[in-house]
């Protein structure tokens, strides 16, 4: 019932490397889907483990500004933006 209890705990550099392993496996499969990853990481003032928001990562490269908006009586993402900038 407690097996759970007497496995083999992983050693620091054992964790180290299996969360490198999996960064590295996470961040080329975002790449490969969103293009290039910008330098610039918008960092969270209040860490997500203590209950703040998450990390911004940005890929500029990777969705067209026109492809933003599904609705075309809408219209794209850009003219919304563009529409905001104009009028206030």
């Amino acid at each position: 019932m407690f097996d759970w209890l007497r496995k083999k705990r992983l050693t620091q550099e054992e964790e180290e490397r299996i969360e490198d392993e999996w960064y590295e496996k996470k961040s080329a499969l975002m790449e490969r889907i969103l293009g290039k990853e910008h330098d610039m990481v918008m960092h969270a003032i209040i860490p997500y483990e203590i209950g703040g928001s998450l990390d911004l990562h940005y890929y500029p490269n990777s969705v067209k500004v026109d492809k933003l908006s599904i609705r075309r009586e809408h219209g794209s993402g850009h003219d919304i933006a563009q529409r905001r900038h104009m009028h206030g």
